[in-house]
């Protein structure tokens, strides 16, 4: 790393991820920005499996440590850290794209944005966990670009935010899971909706997510996430059928889907609501069956 002070400081947490961190690293390491104009922040969250060995080979990132167990709490260590102005989250089991940091510095150019949300994609593209990816862009670009700020949600796997939004805010709520969503509501509920921007290009890969059954997981978490945590604080609000219709019907019209696939993808999608909902009853009765 050279002496001089970078614009941008990329924070990834990590925490056994040994079979991805060196990949995601590399991928970090590779943007077409000038290699000056960003630091990349390890943080290290209690690792046992040989995972801080392998990230300690690059010589352009800065290890930290969070004692504290928690994603959110290796975030804001990683934040305290942080020389650059922007900050920019991914995860470990995440590549970005060569264009991802030039993708997310071009959308915060607007000085009225102050959190970007970029692409994600499957670890594979089979066929339907492209219809499952395509579906979500248009999701997203339906809720940041509308001004319903009660739909609005967060993923700090793929995230841009200014410095001084983070400090300002306290960083992130030291949850389990789901204080990148309450941050964004958070926000905008201080703010307006147009301090979000969605830009899908700039683009993560979710190494993770290989099979619909790791997608369908995802949302059981999600469910289960949003129902603990809407009793202290705000969070998403789920779209309603007849909105999630709407995104369906944009989704086959937008990609021209043939009626094959369009079945495939209602198909996909009931399955993922149903994951969400059993998610979200679990998140509100524990497993004694009580409340939580």
């Amino acid at each position: 790393m050279t002496g001089v002070d970078p614009r941008v400081s990329v924070v990834v947490p990590f925490r056994n991820n040994r079979a991805h961190i060196e990949r995601c690293v590399a991928a970090i390491l590779a943007q077409d920005v000038l290699a000056d104009g960003y630091e990349t922040i390890l943080v290290d969250n209690g690792s046992a499996d040989g995972s801080r060995a392998l990230a300690e080979r690059f010589a352009r990132v800065r290890l930290v440590d969070e004692p504290k167990v928690g994603a959110y709490a290796a975030r804001n260590r990683g934040v305290a850290a942080a020389r650059g102005d922007i900050i920019v989250f991914t995860d470990a089991d995440c590549t970005p794209d060569i264009g991802w940091l030039r993708h997310h510095l071009d959308a915060l150019a607007d000085p009225g944005v102050e959190i970007v949300l970029g692409g994600r994609r499957p670890g594979r593209s089979t066929t339907p966990l492209r219809l499952m990816m395509v579906y979500e862009e248009t999701k997203a670009a339906i809720i940041f670009g509308g001004a319903d700020t009660t739909l609005f949600f967060g993923y700090t796997n793929n995230m841009a935010v200014r410095k001084r939004t983070l400090l300002e805010m306290g960083g992130f709520q030291e949850v389990q899971r789901g204080a990148d969503s309450m941050f964004v509501r958070q926000l905008v509920d201080r703010r307006r909706a147009g301090v979000v921007r969605y830009c899908p290009a700039a683009a993560i890969t979710h190494l993770e997510i290989v099979a619909l059954r790791q997608w369908y997981a995802k949302h059981a978490i999600y469910g289960r996430s949003n129902q603990r945590n809407s009793r202290r604080a705000l969070t998403c609000r789920p779209m309603n059928l007849a909105k999630r219709w709407q995104t369906y019907r944009a989704t086959v019209r937008a990609h021209r889907l043939s009626a094959a696939h369009a079945v495939l993808l209602l198909a996909v999608l009931t399955c993922g609501g149903i994951s969400h909902e059993a998610g979200r009853l679990a998140g509100r009765f524990g497993s004694t069956g009580g409340p939580t």
